[in-house]
């Protein structure tokens, strides 16, 4: 409990050092969330020479499914013959 009031005392007699730890801190923080990669692949749990790995890639290779919006647009004029004036 000491080392506590001490830490106390110290804070009101050196407020500037408290503004400076906890700027480092937060410096600190930040240089450590930018080095945090999100992209997590799920290949990277798997050795690639493993056999359930080896088959879901030939499986994947297979059966591709392309993700995609796919449009049919009709009209009564085929769009290959010039256009009719009126």
């Amino acid at each position: 409990m000491n080392w506590q009031l001490s830490l106390i005392a110290g804070s009101q007699k050196h407020p500037l050092g408290v503004w400076a730890t906890v700027l480092l801190l937060v410096l600190l923080s930040i240089i450590g969330a930018t080095k945090i990669d999100l992209d997590v692949n799920f290949y990277d749990y798997f050795a690639h020479d493993d056999a359930g790995f080896v088959g879901l890639n030939q499986l994947q290779q297979t059966f591709v499914r392309e993700d995609g919006l796919l449009f049919l647009l009709e009209n009564e004029q085929d769009w290959r013959q010039p256009e009719q004036q009126s």
